[in-house]
């Protein structure tokens, strides 16, 4: 049996502080239940927003486009005991989200459970204790539903929260605000480099640098300068790969990276946490495919229109038939310029028109040969690739930051949540 630490003692929450206690969410809170289950008479001109579950997300309640309004009198028939100690909770669907009330105005739907806490807790502290792996692992393991899993209000009214002094709670909670502020600011320095970057994009691909005089054509207005050219006249080779199982292979656990559409995010880098392997041996075999640096890979099934320039710390490498490979003349071709000619309206704008619909769209190679894009000289091409990879790297710094005050965060709710560190309070 593990000995406790002198000063703790062992729970059915693991080893916690000799003073904190142990309490059920329904014995710090005045009121814990669920929104409206059914729907109300909705009102585009009312004043208070219905929402459910899926409305909240990182602790706030979101409000999207598609967010259904009432009126005043619906309001009135199904408002909630709601006030500013109050958390709201998503009970099916996406589990166990949460975020703070702070007086909006809103009507709660079925998915939606409130926990209007007592003055004797800090509701921030609540917030992250709910949050922490510990109490939403509890969450998943109480589920009930078979198709569609729901978090019952029985389950939440009995979950233990570990409970320290309300000075330690606002100690702790402040710390926790504070990473979580630093994570805003750097997510919002994020969206706004992203931003920029989609003005820069819409501007350089169609105007470039120090032009005065423009014409029009097939694709679009460009400089006078600029031609337009098929993909294919300016590729060595396009061309796409097939399954290893056409040949009789199995994927293997090491050997040769074997790239998927799935494996592509959309800031236009390869996720390798869940590459498949091929053994060299179907390498070869699939030699067509075998990609090589500087090649671009573009979906052309399924998903249209992601595409990764490759490095050479992802080879060797291979692909299936969704993705297109086109490897360009770079004697003359900028690839980190027909890269972002990839990520811009011109392609999807092209794929819109020509895609074929059914089960799953689909590009066929020759229509990626057609693919019409405007070229500036060599050395502009350069410069606006410069440009845009410039914003970009700004970009991954930022989304490196982030990653950091999230694992920061994730280590000191595992550490000050269980009272593992404590803090010092006056």
């Amino acid at each position: 049996m593990k000995k406790v630490r002198e000063g703790y003692k062992m729970t059915e929450l693991g080893e916690i502080p000799g003073e904190w206690e142990i309490k059920p969410l329904n014995k710090i809170a005045y009121k814990i239940g669920d929104g409206l289950h059914g729907t109300p008479v909705y009102s585009e001109d009312g004043d208070y927003y219905f929402i459910n579950g899926n409305n909240l997300n990182d602790g706030k309640i979101l409000i999207t486009n598609e967010t259904k309004k009432v009126n005043e009198i619906e309001y009135q028939k199904y408002k909630k005991e709601l006030n500013n100690n109050t958390l709201l909770i998503s009970l099916n669907g996406t589990i166990g989200n949460l975020a703070c009330y702070n007086s909006e105005k809103v009507v709660l739907g079925k998915s939606c459970g409130y926990i209007t806490l007592k003055e004797s807790v800090n509701k921030n502290y609540i917030f992250y204790a709910l949050n922490s792996n510990k109490i939403q692992l509890h969450f998943y393991k109480e589920l009930t539903g078979t198709t569609i899993k729901n978090l019952s209000l029985d389950t939440l009214r009995k979950t233990n929260i570990p409970i320290p002094y309300i000075k330690e709670q606002q100690k702790i909670s402040s710390i926790l605000s504070s990473v979580d502020e630093q994570i805003e600011i750097t997510d919002n320095l994020i969206e706004k480099m992203k931003k920029l970057k989609k003005g820069l994009m819409q501007r350089l691909l169609t105007k470039g640098i120090g032009h005065s005089r423009f014409k029009d054509t097939e694709i679009g207005r460009i400089p006078e300068e600029w031609e337009v050219r098929k993909l294919g006249d300016i590729s060595l080779l396009i061309t796409k790969g097939t399954t290893p199982s056409t040949y009789g292979f199995d994927f293997v656990d090491e050997g040769v990276n074997f790239i998927k559409i799935e494996n592509i995010l959309d800031n236009g880098k390869i996720c390798s946490d869940n590459l498949l392997k091929i053994s060299y041996e179907c390498n070869e075999k699939l030699s067509r495919s075998k990609i090589q640096e500087n090649d671009i890979l573009v979906s052309i099934a399924g998903s249209l229109g992601k595409s990764v320039l490759i490095s050479g710390n992802i080879l060797p490498a291979n692909t299936n038939q969704a993705l297109a490979i086109v490897r360009l003349d770079k004697s003359n071709y900028s690839v980190e310029y027909i890269n972002y000619i990839f990520s811009s309206r011109f392609f999807k704008n092209y794929i819109d028109k020509i895609s074929t619909v059914g089960a799953q769209p689909n590009l066929s190679l020759q229509q990626v040969n057609d693919f019409k894009i405007p070229i500036p000289c060599y050395d502009e091409q350069q410069q606006i690739a410069s440009i845009l990879s410039s914003v970009d790297k700004q970009i991954s710094q930022y989304e490196s930051k982030k990653e950091k005050l999230q694992e920061l965060k994730k280590g000191l709710m595992q550490k000050l949540l269980t009272g593992k560190i404590r803090v010092k309070v006056s």
